[in-house]
């Protein structure tokens, strides 16, 4: 393994969650991630009946001047990235955050600051574990219940893979890393490329 070291967390597919199942490294206690909830819809409240002259003057609402910021994190990677850094979880390491309802990766640095994101392509199928024995199979092979991308924090690095690749290996022992897109027939036939480059993350399951 070489070129640079970073941890990587997954997020679920659905509810924001942590798999303590790494498996480069000890899994830390479970620390709980606040999740904000509504309650009961409150029943409307009829108003005050009230006269022009004694209903009370609005106040005028003043244009704020603090720009909005660019490309803001959705809400659960920005719980998780806080989480990440206020544990130490990632250990002093750069990090970064695979959300699977955006399809993106977002990179941090050491100190939890936002650098880059890039959209991905995730598993074809919905779910959050890898079947027993994926890794042990030819792509071809593996049923499409199968072809998933699974939910986890991991220690990663950059490393060979067949063909020649040059890969980051994230799960080695099921085969998950993260590519480029293959210059191959069956890529250009899945559309790939106009997958990343679309502005939807619909379309984004296609991987094995």
């Amino acid at each position: 393994m070489r070129g640079a070291v970073l941890s990587l967390v997954i997020c679920w597919s659905s509810a924001i969650a942590l798999d303590a199942a790494a498996q480069q490294a000890p899994a830390p206690k479970p620390i709980p991630v606040a999740v904000k909830t509504t309650g009961a819809t409150p029943k409307a409240v009829a108003p005050a009946t009230q006269t022009a002259a004694a209903a009370p003057a609005k106040p005028v609402a003043k244009k704020s001047t603090k720009k909005p910021a660019a490309n803001p994190a959705p809400q659960m990677v920005s719980d998780v990235a806080a989480w990440v850094t206020s544990s130490g979880d990632n250990r002093g390491l750069p990090f970064a955050i695979v959300d699977k309802n955006s399809a993106q990766v977002l990179i941090y640095d050491t100190k939890g600051k936002l650098r880059g994101r890039a959209p991905v392509l995730i598993g074809s199928a919905v779910g959050d574990q890898s079947a027993p024995g994926v890794g042990d199979r030819e792509l071809k092979d593996i049923p499409m219940a199968d072809r998933t991308t699974p939910a986890g924090r991991y220690l990663v690095g950059f490393g060979p893979a067949a063909g020649g690749e040059h890969v980051l290996w994230i799960d080695y022992n099921n085969a998950i890393s993260m590519h480029a897109i293959p210059q191959t027939k069956q890529s250009v036939k899945e559309k790939r490329a106009q997958r990343l480059a679309s502005k939807t993350s619909d379309d984004n399951r296609i991987s094995h």
